[in-house]
């Protein structure tokens, strides 16, 4: 695995950076090293002063799945920790991914930007999946729910080779693999996706093609539009 991370942007209130595939976002229990966290309170001591949603979570203002390549943010101060995590509780702050899917449903009649909105529910083994849940489901699905409605837009479906695709998308306010599994549910299973995907034929892949493409959010102290966007 590449345990490197590339700095995208960096002044003296944030950090952006590009973390590889394989590498946790953050550690699970205290001296963990091999996070992204870790490597980027090298480069931004600073960082380490911050209180985050977590203890152990300090200045990183979200995460992405361990599998997944992509972009991450962190603050270097508490005021811009604080704005921005409240930016992302009033969904002003909006994250973009890239998925290589293979095609279950046809998916030519959907209107771009598409939206996909539902509940969710843990589902599977000891909950390690998530399931969406609409008003239309059971009983029992909405009782397990989350109370709150989550949304991936759908903003772009580019045909690749037969029966595959490359899927851009965003949120706002997110939840554990929301995105892998809206795409699931609605027949777009993100290649070599072992949780929401292994099950279809030709679904193939020695990784998972998912990506943590783009980040827009207003910067804590100018206030000013930013977006970062990397190419895969």
């Amino acid at each position: 695995m590449n345990k490197e991370i590339s700095v995208i942007f960096e002044d003296e209130s944030i950090i952006v950076i590009d973390k590889p595939a394989g590498m946790p976002s953050a550690p699970l229990k205290k001296d963990e090293e091999d996070t992204a966290l870790f490597l980027v309170e090298q480069i931004c001591p600073q960082v380490s002063k911050v209180v985050g949603k977590k203890n152990i979570e300090k200045g990183l203002l979200h995460r992405i799945d361990t599998q997944t390549r992509g972009l991450l943010l962190f603050a270097k101060t508490q005021q811009a920790f604080d704005f921005l995590e409240n930016e992302q509780k009033e969904n002003r702050f909006r994250k973009e991914y890239t998925a290589y899917c293979v095609t279950k449903e046809p998916y030519n009649s959907l209107i771009l930007p598409y939206n996909v909105t539902t509940f969710f529910r843990p589902f599977g083994p000891k909950g390690k999946m998530v399931a969406p849940v609409t008003n239309a489901s059971g009983t029992a699905a909405l009782k397990k729910a989350d109370k709150k409605l989550y949304t991936t837009t759908i903003l772009n479906i580019d045909p690749l080779k037969e029966k595959t695709v490359k899927v851009n998308c965003s949120i706002t306010m997110g939840y554990r693999h929301q995105v892998r599994s809206h795409l699931s549910w609605i027949g777009l299973p993100v290649l070599g996706d072992e949780l929401y995907g292994c099950d279809t034929e030709g679904n193939l892949s020695d990784s998972m093609q998912f990506f943590a493409t783009g980040l827009e959010f207003s910067h804590p102290v100018t206030k000013e539009k930013k977006y970062f966007k990397i190419e895969i």
